[in-house]
C-alpha cells in the first residue's frame, strides 16, 4: 500500500477486502480535499459503505492515523 499513508492503510484495506469479497474491480485510490477517494467498478452498489471509509478518513491523519479534521494550509492543501 505504498500509495496511500500509513493512517489510511485500515480504510483502504477494508475497501480493497469488499471488493475481493464481491468480485469487484478497483479502479482508483486517491485523496482529495483531504479525504480518501474510493472508486470501483460496482462502487454504486456500496455506496454507504464506501462513503463511511470516506467520510472516517476526514477525521484521520493519513500519515499517522490520529485523530483530525480537515483544515487548509498556506499552500492550499487541505489536511487532517
Amino acid at each position: 500500500l505504498e500509495f496511500v499513508g500509513k493512517g489510511w492503510e485500515p480504510l483502504v484495506i477494508q475497501f480493497l477486502r469488499n471488493c475481493e469479497e464481491h468480485n469487484d474491480v478497483v479502479h482508483q485510490v486517491k485523496e482529495k480535499f483531504g479525504m480518501l477517494r474510493l472508486y470501483s467498478e460496482k462502487d454504486h452498489e456500496f455506496i454507504d459503505f464506501i462513503s463511511n471509509l470516506e467520510k472516517e478518513s476526514s477525521k484521520i491523519c493519513e500519515d499517522c492515523g490520529a485523530a483530525g479534521k480537515i483544515r487548509n494550509d498556506r499552500n492550499g492543501k487541505d489536511l487532517v
